[in-house]
């Protein structure tokens, strides 16, 4: 789908898939912001880090995860922010308020409870795994 006139676009491609998703992000972002809600705005944001992050992986990466996410935000969101104080904001700053948001809908959680959470996921992961391999599929 071409932008249509009027429609603010980030990315001017008509026959660039990732770029029309691109563009329909943010158009969705812009959207719940000017409704006043931030919160989906910012599941909209991470959620979109972690394609871009995917998209970005090795070829061989199949799925999002803490580390293409982190890695695409230390390379291209990172160094364009800093907190209020003047402070750096760390890529794995970013991904655990990406897990708060995503998870909880708070944008704090420690980094004990991100930890515990990817763990709790990797097992959960591990363990179909092999049931899947346990019945042949």
């Amino acid at each position: 789908m071409c932008p249509m006139r009027g429609y603010r676009t980030i990315i001017r491609s008509c026959d660039d898939p990732v770029a029309e998703w691109i563009n329909e992000r943010v158009r969705a972002i812009r959207v719940c912001l000017e409704s006043g809600l931030p919160e989906a705005a910012l599941t909209l944001i991470y959620s979109g880090v972690d394609t871009v992050g995917l998209l970005d992986a090795p070829t061989k990466k199949l799925d999002a995860d803490r580390n293409s996410f982190i890695t695409w935000a230390e390379h291209y969101v990172a160094p364009l922010l800093q907190t209020i104080d003047g402070d750096k904001v760390r890529a794995k700053d970013l991904y655990s308020a990406r897990c708060g948001i995503l998870h909880v809908s708070s944008p704090t959680l420690s980094d004990k409870e991100v930890e515990a959470y990817v763990a709790a996921q990797q097992a959960k992961q591990a363990s179909s795994m092999k049931t899947k391999k346990a019945h042949g599929s």
